[in-house]
């Protein structure tokens, strides 16, 4: 989504993503009770060995950092890895906090926030199902770019064969007043990150390991390799595909496309906001994005990664999908998680 991910790879939705908490100033500075100390191996609780373990698997740790950040105690290793220099934080419990570059920017982060019960379109949003909202006197939601076309009568369709296929360069405005117009809303992160979660805290939607069968990213060898896949492609009926759905029954929530969600972006979001039901800050300049495309590497597709964009921006590689509270009626087809 957008144009630069953190870990310096892309740059996402045309606004650097990060992911930010913030660092200990020394023992003696910054906030009131913020400290920092250098400590060795052995002095690093078991539960955070194991965390830090898994993520540094082919890197060296050179340094070790214990620092309280606010009352809370985070571990912070630094680690050679692939030639890089990245800074590793992780919880005093073993919630894995991301990583850090050598900019500051942090994303990765395994701490998410709680959400209620809630409805989600199994699907992303459709070409077909966007030209019907264009129809309905919502024209100027329409780009050229998309793969719809305005037909002599002056109503819009989709292009032939395209169908099916995930609607893009929509902004987020155009999201947003789908979603309106439908009987429904946008899904905040929070709500979007449980639906690909699950309550097991999986790295993928559909378990541990990512692979070209279950979704749709760069070089993934899918036949559709040089853009989207239709909406539900990873179903395991299509030749070369294994049913890769959230524990919920909810597709492409990584790869395809990225998609808006409906909160301003904020990089300290999951350290500064609620625990429950967070709803991001109440203004800002760019909003998140979640999901990664078809033109991200493997990696950047954990259910983790945030990004973020400009609203009034278009990209041919995000769409969105649309949620609703459980008591409200809508007009298209949502999948139930709770």
């Amino acid at each position: 989504m957008f144009k630069k991910f953190c870990i310096a790879v892309l740059v996402i939705f045309g606004i650097s993503t990060v992911f930010c908490a913030a660092s200990g100033a020394g023992e003696h500075g910054g906030k009131s009770g913020n400290w920092e100390k250098k400590i060795k191996w052995a002095k690093v609780p078991a539960v955070v060995q194991a965390a830090i373990e898994k993520h540094t698997v082919g890197g060296k740790i050179t340094e070790i950092v214990k620092k309280s950040e606010d009352g809370k105690i985070v571990y912070e290793f630094e680690v050679q890895k692939d030639g890089k220099e990245l800074d590793l934080r992780v919880a005093s419990d073993g919630t894995y906090l991301g990583e850090e570059d050598a900019e500051g920017n942090i994303t990765g982060s395994e701490a998410g926030a709680q959400a209620d019960k809630t409805w989600i379109d199994k699907f992303e949003v459709t070409n077909a199902q966007f030209a019907t909202f264009l129809n309905a006197k919502n024209a100027d939601r329409f780009d050229e770019q998309m793969e719809i076309e305005p037909g002599p009568d002056g109503t819009y369709g989709a292009e032939a064969g395209r169908e099916r296929f995930p609607v893009r360069y929509v902004d987020w405005h155009g999201a947003a007043g789908f979603c309106r117009w439908a009987g429904k809303r946008l899904p905040t992160e929070a709500e979007w990150e449980k639906a690909a979660r699950g309550t097991d805290g999986r790295p993928f939607p559909w378990g541990d390991a990512i692979d070209g069968s279950r979704a749709n990213f760069l070089s993934s060898g899918d036949p559709y390799d040089e853009g989207t896949t239709p909406v539900g492609f990873y179903d395991g009926k299509n030749p070369g595909t294994q049913d890769s759905p959230s524990p919920y029954g909810v597709y492409d929530l990584a790869g395809n496309v990225g998609e808006w969600v409906a909160d301003w972006y904020a990089p300290d979001a999951y350290q500064t906001g609620p625990s429950r039901n967070p709803t991001g800050p109440a203004a800002g300049q760019a909003r998140s994005g979640r999901g990664a495309s078809w033109q991200h590497p493997p990696e950047l597709l954990r259910s983790t990664m945030r990004y973020s964009g400009r609203p009034d921006a278009r990209y041919d590689y995000v769409g969105f999908r649309c949620a609703r509270d459980g008591g409200q009626m809508a007009r298209l087809f949502q999948q139930r998680f709770s």
